[in-house]
Protein backbone atom coordinates (compact mmCIF):
# COMPACT_ATOMS: atom_id res chain seq x y z
CA UNK A 1 0.00 0.00 0.00
CA UNK A 2 2.75 2.58 0.39
CA UNK A 3 4.05 4.38 2.85
CA UNK A 4 1.59 5.22 6.16
CA UNK A 5 0.55 8.80 5.92
CA UNK A 6 2.00 11.19 8.38
CA UNK A 7 -0.44 13.19 10.61
CA UNK A 8 -0.75 16.02 12.99
CA UNK A 9 -2.69 15.72 16.17
CA UNK A 10 -4.64 18.87 14.68
CA UNK A 11 -4.76 17.08 11.45
CA UNK A 12 -6.91 13.77 13.22
CA UNK A 13 -8.80 16.45 15.15
CA UNK A 14 -10.23 18.08 12.03
CA UNK A 15 -10.75 14.99 10.96
CA UNK A 16 -13.33 13.79 13.02
CA UNK A 17 -16.80 14.55 12.66
CA UNK A 18 -18.24 13.19 15.84
CA UNK A 19 -18.89 15.45 18.79
CA UNK A 20 -19.40 15.12 22.73
CA UNK A 21 -19.16 17.31 25.84
CA UNK A 22 -16.82 14.45 27.35
CA UNK A 23 -13.07 15.44 26.32
CA UNK A 24 -10.35 13.21 25.24
CA UNK A 25 -7.57 12.29 27.84
CA UNK A 26 -4.06 13.11 26.21
CA UNK A 27 -2.59 9.71 27.44
CA UNK A 28 -5.37 7.93 25.82
CA UNK A 29 -5.19 9.72 22.55
CA UNK A 30 -1.59 8.55 22.25
CA UNK A 31 -1.84 5.10 22.87
CA UNK A 32 -4.73 5.03 20.46
CA UNK A 33 -2.22 6.49 18.27
CA UNK A 34 1.05 4.58 19.02
CA UNK A 35 -1.58 1.28 18.74
CA UNK A 36 -2.08 2.48 15.10
CA UNK A 37 1.46 3.42 14.52
CA UNK A 38 0.43 6.98 13.45
CA UNK A 39 2.94 10.02 13.17
CA UNK A 40 1.93 12.51 15.25
CA UNK A 41 3.32 16.10 16.46
CA UNK A 42 1.88 16.88 19.70
CA UNK A 43 -0.25 20.50 19.91
CA UNK A 44 -1.47 21.26 23.79
CA UNK A 45 -2.39 19.29 26.64
CA UNK A 46 -6.28 17.76 25.77
CA UNK A 47 -7.96 17.26 22.64
CA UNK A 48 -11.66 18.38 23.68
CA UNK A 49 -14.84 17.20 22.28
CA UNK A 50 -14.23 13.91 20.51
CA UNK A 51 -15.13 10.15 20.99
CA UNK A 52 -12.46 7.57 21.42
CA UNK A 53 -14.67 5.44 18.69
CA UNK A 54 -14.64 8.15 16.13
CA UNK A 55 -11.06 8.94 16.65
CA UNK A 56 -10.13 5.20 16.33
CA UNK A 57 -12.63 5.12 13.78
CA UNK A 58 -10.82 7.85 12.06
CA UNK A 59 -7.63 6.31 12.50
CA UNK A 60 -8.07 3.02 11.12
CA UNK A 61 -9.76 4.20 7.95
CA UNK A 62 -6.77 7.25 7.10
CA UNK A 63 -4.27 4.52 7.30
CA UNK A 64 -6.25 2.12 4.48
CA UNK A 65 -5.98 5.39 2.24
CA UNK A 66 -9.65 6.17 2.37
CA UNK A 67 -11.25 9.59 1.53
CA UNK A 68 -12.13 11.66 4.54
CA UNK A 69 -15.77 11.74 2.25
CA UNK A 70 -16.08 8.27 2.75
CA UNK A 71 -15.52 7.50 6.25
CA UNK A 72 -17.68 9.83 7.46
CA UNK A 73 -20.02 7.67 9.81
CA UNK A 74 -22.68 10.13 8.96
CA UNK A 75 -22.17 10.08 5.17
CA UNK A 76 -21.80 6.38 5.42
CA UNK A 77 -25.43 6.48 6.97
CA UNK A 78 -26.95 8.65 4.23
CA UNK A 79 -25.15 6.62 1.77
CA UNK A 80 -27.01 3.65 3.35
CA UNK A 81 -30.74 5.38 3.14
CA UNK A 82 -29.98 6.59 -0.54
CA UNK A 83 -29.13 3.44 -1.66
CA UNK A 84 -31.74 2.17 -0.47
CA UNK A 85 -34.62 4.74 -1.64
CA UNK A 86 -32.66 5.27 -5.10
CA UNK A 87 -29.33 4.05 -5.71
CA UNK A 88 -27.55 7.31 -4.47
CA UNK A 89 -29.55 9.98 -6.41
CA UNK A 90 -26.93 13.21 -6.25
CA UNK A 91 -29.76 15.48 -5.93
CA UNK A 92 -31.02 13.60 -2.69
CA UNK A 93 -27.66 13.10 -1.47
CA UNK A 94 -26.89 16.77 -1.42
CA UNK A 95 -30.32 17.10 0.25
CA UNK A 96 -28.82 14.48 3.26
CA UNK A 97 -25.49 16.43 2.93
CA UNK A 98 -27.48 19.91 3.73
CA UNK A 99 -29.28 18.72 6.41
CA UNK A 100 -26.35 16.91 8.12
CA UNK A 101 -24.97 20.29 7.84
CA UNK A 102 -27.55 21.94 9.46
CA UNK A 103 -28.16 19.47 12.70
CA UNK A 104 -24.29 20.28 13.52
CA UNK A 105 -24.93 23.54 12.91
CA UNK A 106 -28.02 23.76 15.61
CA UNK A 107 -26.28 21.41 18.07
CA UNK A 108 -22.68 23.45 17.91
CA UNK A 109 -22.87 27.09 17.16
CA UNK A 110 -23.48 28.12 20.62
CA UNK A 111 -20.43 26.66 21.48
CA UNK A 112 -18.36 27.34 18.89
CA UNK A 113 -17.58 29.52 16.05
CA UNK A 114 -16.77 27.84 12.77
CA UNK A 115 -16.45 28.74 9.14
CA UNK A 116 -18.18 27.92 6.03
CA UNK A 117 -14.69 26.13 4.89
CA UNK A 118 -14.12 24.43 7.98
CA UNK A 119 -17.48 22.52 7.36
CA UNK A 120 -17.16 22.26 3.89
CA UNK A 121 -13.83 20.06 4.82
CA UNK A 122 -15.65 18.01 7.24
CA UNK A 123 -18.03 17.02 5.15
CA UNK A 124 -16.00 17.25 2.07
CA UNK A 125 -19.15 18.76 0.54
CA UNK A 126 -19.18 21.90 -1.99
CA UNK A 127 -19.16 25.62 -0.68
CA UNK A 128 -22.78 25.41 -1.87
CA UNK A 129 -24.04 23.10 0.16
CA UNK A 130 -22.94 24.92 3.50
CA UNK A 131 -24.54 28.14 2.67
CA UNK A 132 -27.49 26.07 1.53
CA UNK A 133 -27.51 24.58 4.92
CA UNK A 134 -27.09 28.08 6.76
CA UNK A 135 -29.83 29.80 4.68
CA UNK A 136 -32.67 27.26 5.58
CA UNK A 137 -31.74 27.64 8.67
CA UNK A 138 -32.29 31.00 8.79
CA UNK A 139 -35.47 30.37 6.53
CA UNK A 140 -36.83 28.57 9.56
CA UNK A 141 -36.37 31.69 11.70
CA UNK A 142 -32.61 31.39 12.81
CA UNK A 143 -30.81 34.11 13.89
CA UNK A 144 -27.59 32.82 11.69
CA UNK A 145 -26.01 34.40 8.60
CA UNK A 146 -22.09 34.14 7.06
CA UNK A 147 -19.91 37.34 7.66
CA UNK A 148 -17.92 38.87 5.17
CA UNK A 149 -14.91 36.35 6.72
CA UNK A 150 -16.42 33.76 6.29
CA UNK A 151 -17.54 32.43 9.37
CA UNK A 152 -20.88 31.43 10.22
CA UNK A 153 -22.15 33.54 13.24
CA UNK A 154 -25.16 32.55 15.43
CA UNK A 155 -26.70 34.55 17.81
CA UNK A 156 -29.16 35.85 19.87
CA UNK A 157 -29.20 39.38 19.20
CA UNK A 158 -31.32 40.30 16.87
CA UNK A 159 -29.54 43.37 14.35
CA UNK A 160 -31.29 46.14 14.18
CA UNK A 161 -33.81 46.74 11.16
CA UNK A 162 -33.03 50.14 8.69
CA UNK A 163 -35.07 53.08 9.64
CA UNK A 164 -38.64 52.56 8.44
CA UNK A 165 -39.02 55.28 5.92
CA UNK A 166 -42.52 55.70 4.50
CA UNK A 167 -42.22 57.12 1.51
CA UNK A 168 -43.32 55.18 -1.49
CA UNK A 169 -40.27 53.56 -2.48
CA UNK A 170 -39.56 50.43 0.22
CA UNK A 171 -42.27 50.98 2.45
CA UNK A 172 -46.35 52.76 0.82
CA UNK A 173 -46.24 56.15 2.41
CA UNK A 174 -48.31 56.77 5.55
CA UNK A 175 -52.58 57.91 4.38
CA UNK A 176 -53.58 61.70 4.36
CA UNK A 177 -56.20 63.24 3.72
CA UNK A 178 -57.42 66.40 1.40
CA UNK A 179 -57.17 68.38 5.12
CA UNK A 180 -53.02 67.18 5.56
CA UNK A 181 -54.57 64.88 8.62
CA UNK A 182 -52.46 61.45 8.93
CA UNK A 183 -54.63 58.28 10.43
CA UNK A 184 -53.57 55.23 11.65
CA UNK A 185 -54.28 52.26 14.13
CA UNK A 186 -52.32 51.70 16.89
CA UNK A 187 -52.71 48.38 19.39
CA UNK A 188 -50.67 45.65 20.73
CA UNK A 189 -50.35 43.10 23.32
CA UNK A 190 -53.11 40.29 21.89
CA UNK A 191 -51.56 37.65 23.57
CA UNK A 192 -53.15 35.33 20.68
CA UNK A 193 -52.83 31.47 21.83
CA UNK A 194 -53.53 32.25 25.63
CA UNK A 195 -56.89 31.29 27.19
CA UNK A 196 -57.06 34.77 27.51
CA UNK A 197 -56.60 36.57 24.46
CA UNK A 198 -59.78 38.46 23.55
CA UNK A 199 -59.94 37.46 19.78
CA UNK A 200 -63.51 39.16 19.58
CA UNK A 201 -62.57 42.20 20.73
CA UNK A 202 -59.43 42.37 18.05
CA UNK A 203 -61.82 41.71 15.30
CA UNK A 204 -63.96 43.98 16.08
CA UNK A 205 -61.27 46.96 16.42
CA UNK A 206 -60.05 45.97 13.01
CA UNK A 207 -63.76 46.12 11.42
CA UNK A 208 -63.41 49.43 12.95
CA UNK A 209 -60.45 49.97 11.38
CA UNK A 210 -61.90 49.29 8.01
CA UNK A 211 -65.13 51.25 8.34
CA UNK A 212 -63.29 54.24 9.33
CA UNK A 213 -60.89 53.73 6.27
CA UNK A 214 -57.54 53.47 8.17
CA UNK A 215 -55.04 51.43 5.78
CA UNK A 216 -52.19 51.59 8.23
CA UNK A 217 -51.98 49.79 11.91
CA UNK A 218 -49.12 49.97 14.01
CA UNK A 219 -48.46 46.77 16.41
CA UNK A 220 -46.27 47.57 19.24
CA UNK A 221 -45.19 43.52 20.32
CA UNK A 222 -46.40 40.72 22.31
CA UNK A 223 -49.09 39.49 19.47
CA UNK A 224 -48.33 35.62 21.09
CA UNK A 225 -48.37 34.40 24.43
CA UNK A 226 -45.32 32.49 24.22
CA UNK A 227 -44.00 28.73 26.10
CA UNK A 228 -42.60 29.68 29.27
CA UNK A 229 -42.74 27.28 32.41
CA UNK A 230 -45.51 29.99 34.25
CA UNK A 231 -48.13 29.87 31.27
CA UNK A 232 -47.86 26.58 30.28
CA UNK A 233 -52.05 25.96 31.52
CA UNK A 234 -53.14 29.04 30.40
CA UNK A 235 -52.31 28.19 26.65
CA UNK A 236 -54.45 27.07 24.03
CA UNK A 237 -51.56 26.06 21.46
CA UNK A 238 -47.40 24.66 22.40
CA UNK A 239 -44.59 25.98 20.67
CA UNK A 240 -43.15 28.38 18.48
CA UNK A 241 -44.86 26.69 14.84
CA UNK A 242 -47.85 26.40 16.22
CA UNK A 243 -48.25 29.31 18.21
CA UNK A 244 -47.55 31.70 14.84
CA UNK A 245 -49.85 29.05 12.94
CA UNK A 246 -52.44 29.69 15.47
CA UNK A 247 -51.63 33.44 14.99
CA UNK A 248 -51.66 32.85 11.31
CA UNK A 249 -55.17 31.68 11.70
CA UNK A 250 -56.57 34.04 13.68
CA UNK A 251 -55.59 37.29 13.49
CA UNK A 252 -57.89 39.75 11.45
CA UNK A 253 -56.69 40.15 8.12
CA UNK A 254 -58.80 42.92 6.39
CA UNK A 255 -58.91 43.99 2.51
CA UNK A 256 -56.91 47.34 2.12
CA UNK A 257 -55.56 47.20 6.02
CA UNK A 258 -51.57 46.47 6.58
CA UNK A 259 -50.22 45.61 10.13
CA UNK A 260 -46.67 46.83 10.72
CA UNK A 261 -45.39 44.59 13.76
CA UNK A 262 -42.69 44.60 16.19
CA UNK A 263 -41.84 41.73 18.60
CA UNK A 264 -40.81 42.47 22.67
CA UNK A 265 -38.63 40.52 23.67
CA UNK A 266 -40.59 38.48 26.19
CA UNK A 267 -43.55 36.34 25.00
CA UNK A 268 -42.57 35.65 21.38
CA UNK A 269 -39.29 37.20 22.38
CA UNK A 270 -38.55 33.92 24.68
CA UNK A 271 -38.17 32.05 21.52
CA UNK A 272 -35.24 34.38 20.42
CA UNK A 273 -33.87 34.61 24.34
CA UNK A 274 -33.54 31.16 24.29
CA UNK A 275 -33.49 29.51 21.16
CA UNK A 276 -31.88 32.64 18.94
CA UNK A 277 -34.84 32.84 16.46
CA UNK A 278 -35.69 35.82 14.78
CA UNK A 279 -39.27 35.31 15.91
CA UNK A 280 -40.96 38.41 14.13
CA UNK A 281 -39.18 37.25 10.56
CA UNK A 282 -39.68 33.90 11.39
CA UNK A 283 -43.95 34.79 11.53
CA UNK A 284 -43.26 37.23 8.28
CA UNK A 285 -42.03 34.34 6.10
CA UNK A 286 -45.05 31.66 7.26
CA UNK A 287 -47.45 34.75 6.49
CA UNK A 288 -46.06 35.00 3.06
CA UNK A 289 -46.13 31.58 1.95
CA UNK A 290 -49.71 31.57 3.29
CA UNK A 291 -50.06 34.45 0.88
CA UNK A 292 -50.69 36.78 3.84
CA UNK A 293 -48.92 40.21 2.66
CA UNK A 294 -50.79 42.42 5.23
CA UNK A 295 -49.02 41.44 8.00
CA UNK A 296 -45.01 43.07 7.98
CA UNK A 297 -41.99 42.46 10.66
CA UNK A 298 -40.75 45.85 10.85
CA UNK A 299 -38.34 45.26 13.87
CA UNK A 300 -37.00 43.29 17.10
CA UNK A 301 -38.35 45.51 20.29
CA UNK A 302 -38.34 48.98 18.76
CA UNK A 303 -38.36 50.63 15.34
CA UNK A 304 -38.96 54.07 13.81
CA UNK A 305 -40.89 55.01 11.27
CA UNK A 306 -40.20 57.99 9.53
CA UNK A 307 -42.44 60.27 7.47
CA UNK A 308 -40.90 62.69 5.12
CA UNK A 309 -42.06 66.25 5.66
CA UNK A 310 -43.23 68.48 3.11
CA UNK A 311 -40.00 71.07 2.45
CA UNK A 312 -38.10 67.92 1.82
CA UNK A 313 -35.41 68.42 4.95
CA UNK A 314 -37.55 67.66 7.72
CA UNK A 315 -39.60 64.78 8.23
CA UNK A 316 -41.89 63.45 11.42
CA UNK A 317 -40.33 60.49 13.32
CA UNK A 318 -43.17 57.89 14.97
CA UNK A 319 -40.96 55.27 17.67
CA UNK A 320 -43.19 51.82 17.66
CA UNK A 321 -42.00 49.81 21.17
CA UNK A 322 -42.23 47.04 23.52
CA UNK A 323 -40.38 48.14 26.52
CA UNK A 324 -39.53 46.09 29.45
CA UNK A 325 -40.21 46.45 33.21
CA UNK A 326 -43.23 46.47 35.27
CA UNK A 327 -46.45 49.08 35.44
CA UNK A 328 -45.61 52.10 37.64
CA UNK A 329 -47.68 53.67 40.37
CA UNK A 330 -48.32 56.51 37.72
CA UNK A 331 -49.79 55.14 34.72
CA UNK A 332 -47.78 57.76 32.40
CA UNK A 333 -44.47 57.22 34.69
CA UNK A 334 -43.07 55.01 32.68
CA UNK A 335 -43.44 56.23 29.09
CA UNK A 336 -42.48 59.65 30.60
CA UNK A 337 -38.94 58.07 32.17
CA UNK A 338 -38.83 56.39 28.41
CA UNK A 339 -38.75 59.95 26.80
CA UNK A 340 -36.56 61.29 29.48
CA UNK A 341 -34.06 58.79 28.75
CA UNK A 342 -33.98 59.87 24.92
CA UNK A 343 -30.44 61.18 23.87
CA UNK A 344 -30.14 64.59 22.24
CA UNK A 345 -31.16 64.32 18.31
CA UNK A 346 -32.87 60.93 18.57
CA UNK A 347 -36.16 62.10 20.48
CA UNK A 348 -39.05 61.65 18.09
CA UNK A 349 -42.07 63.03 17.52
CA UNK A 350 -44.83 60.60 18.61
CA UNK A 351 -44.38 57.16 21.00
CA UNK A 352 -46.50 53.90 20.46
CA UNK A 353 -45.61 52.25 23.77
CA UNK A 354 -47.04 48.43 24.03
CA UNK A 355 -46.17 45.62 26.93
CA UNK A 356 -47.49 47.65 30.28
CA UNK A 357 -51.61 46.89 29.07
CA UNK A 358 -52.61 50.37 29.53
CA UNK A 359 -54.36 53.00 27.82
CA UNK A 360 -52.70 56.76 27.77
CA UNK A 361 -51.68 59.70 25.76
CA UNK A 362 -49.25 62.22 27.36
CA UNK A 363 -47.33 64.64 26.19
CA UNK A 364 -43.28 64.93 27.74
CA UNK A 365 -40.86 66.92 25.66
CA UNK A 366 -42.78 67.33 23.12
CA UNK A 367 -43.10 63.81 22.43
CA UNK A 368 -46.94 62.44 22.05
CA UNK A 369 -46.84 59.30 23.58
CA UNK A 370 -48.96 56.67 23.54
CA UNK A 371 -49.76 53.46 25.76
CA UNK A 372 -51.43 51.03 22.76
CA UNK A 373 -53.66 48.78 25.56
CA UNK A 374 -54.04 45.14 24.93
CA UNK A 375 -56.69 42.33 23.79
CA UNK A 376 -55.79 40.20 26.45
CA UNK A 377 -58.03 39.77 29.61
CA UNK A 378 -56.57 40.08 33.16
CA UNK A 379 -54.40 36.73 33.62
CA UNK A 380 -53.87 35.11 36.81
CA UNK A 381 -50.27 36.44 36.72
CA UNK A 382 -51.51 39.90 36.81
CA UNK A 383 -54.17 39.68 39.18
CA UNK A 384 -51.68 38.10 41.81
CA UNK A 385 -49.35 41.42 40.75
CA UNK A 386 -52.13 43.66 40.89
CA UNK A 387 -52.11 44.97 37.37
CA UNK A 388 -55.09 46.00 35.80
CA UNK A 389 -55.55 45.20 31.86
CA UNK A 390 -56.90 48.49 29.56
CA UNK A 391 -58.75 46.60 26.25
CA UNK A 392 -59.37 48.02 23.18
CA UNK A 393 -57.06 49.93 20.89
CA UNK A 394 -56.33 53.62 19.14
CA UNK A 395 -57.05 55.93 16.01
CA UNK A 396 -54.18 58.03 15.90
CA UNK A 397 -54.48 61.64 13.79
CA UNK A 398 -52.04 64.33 12.98
CA UNK A 399 -50.83 67.09 11.05
CA UNK A 400 -47.54 68.22 10.81
CA UNK A 401 -45.97 72.17 9.43
CA UNK A 402 -43.48 72.09 7.05
CA UNK A 403 -40.48 70.67 8.70
CA UNK A 404 -42.35 68.08 9.72
CA UNK A 405 -43.27 68.91 13.33
CA UNK A 406 -46.72 68.04 14.69
CA UNK A 407 -48.65 70.66 14.75
CA UNK A 408 -51.66 69.09 16.09
CA UNK A 409 -53.07 65.99 16.88
CA UNK A 410 -56.61 64.06 17.38
CA UNK A 411 -56.84 60.46 19.17
CA UNK A 412 -60.17 58.16 19.43
CA UNK A 413 -59.62 55.16 21.79
CA UNK A 414 -61.71 52.53 21.23
CA UNK A 415 -62.66 50.74 24.89
CA UNK A 416 -63.60 47.37 25.81
CA UNK A 417 -64.51 45.31 28.84
CA UNK A 418 -64.04 41.95 30.29
CA UNK A 419 -66.79 38.84 28.96
CA UNK A 420 -68.44 39.08 31.72
CA UNK A 421 -69.71 42.86 31.01
CA UNK A 422 -70.87 41.26 27.63
CA UNK A 423 -72.44 38.81 28.86
CA UNK A 424 -74.49 40.72 31.53
CA UNK A 425 -75.43 43.23 28.53
CA UNK A 426 -76.69 40.68 26.12
CA UNK A 427 -78.93 38.60 29.17
CA UNK A 428 -80.05 41.61 29.59
CA UNK A 429 -81.35 42.94 25.95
Amino acid sequence: MGAKPAITLQEVIDLLPDMTKNPVRLHDLELLLKKYRVKYELTGNRVGYYTLYGLKKRISQYRTGLKPYNTTPGRMAADARIGKKNGGNTTDRHKDLQKMIADVLRKNLDKQVISVDQLSDRFDAPVSIVRDAVNDIAAGGGNIYINERGFIIHTKDIRPMNVMVMDGRRYPKLPQDAAGWYRFGAIGDNHLASKYSRLDILNDIYDRYQAEGIRVVFNTGNWVDGDARFNKHDLEVHGIDAQLNYMLDHYPQRPGITTYFIAGDDHEGWWTQREGINVGQYLMQLAERRGRTDLVFIGYMEQFAVIPARDGKGKTSIHVMHPGGGSAYAISYTVQKIVEAYSEGEKPDMLLAGHYHKADYTVARGVHCFQTACTQDQTPFMRKKRLKAVLGGWIIEFQTHENGAISRVKSEFLNYYNREFYQKWHHRS
